[in-house]
């Protein structure tokens, strides 16, 4: 019986140390995790034409293999600045954006979730791939979500 304690004991133990050193796997990581941050934004419009522009900056630690896709109709001119995707990108780099597109004479501009998006993958300095989404929802609505481990 006393042998049966120890063991189960023993496994408790086991389980508390594995939980712990995940936890602190996740710190680790969480501390080398580039995170990029909207600024700059400047929102122009000029009867129907419309344009914004920003910088995306990186804030937190360098990072790797950047992609930068989007998911904007034909209408919609994305300026995407040049970048090489296979150099590490330092803190601090600043990338700057436009997004150009004129409505309809029968439209007026409204501010909601269209779905339109920026999609930025890249990797941490381990190798550890990202993405993060910047939402355009019209006027000077745009906004970047926190980036999520793919």
């Amino acid at each position: 019986m006393l042998q049966w304690k120890t063991l189960r004991e023993q496994q408790r133990s086991l389980k508390e140390q594995q939980i712990i050193t995940q936890l602190e796997q996740k710190k680790f990581l969480d501390s080398r995790l580039p995170i990029l941050e909207l600024g700059n934004l400047n929102y122009v419009k000029t009867n129907q034409d419309r344009e914004i522009s920003f910088a995306i900056t990186i804030k937190e630690n360098y990072l790797q293999n950047l992609k930068i896709t989007h998911n904007y109709p034909d209408d919609f001119i994305i300026n995407i600045p040049y970048y090489i995707s296979d150099v590490i990108l330092p803190k601090e780099y600043v990338f700057h954006f436009g997004i150009t597109f004129t409505l309809s004479p029968v439209f007026i501009e409204i501010e909601e979730y269209t779905g339109n998006t920026i999609i930025f993958d890249f990797e941490d300095a381990f190798g550890n791939k990202y993405q993060q989404h910047l939402i355009y929802k019209g006027g000077k609505n745009l906004f970047i979500h926190p980036p999520f481990r793919k």
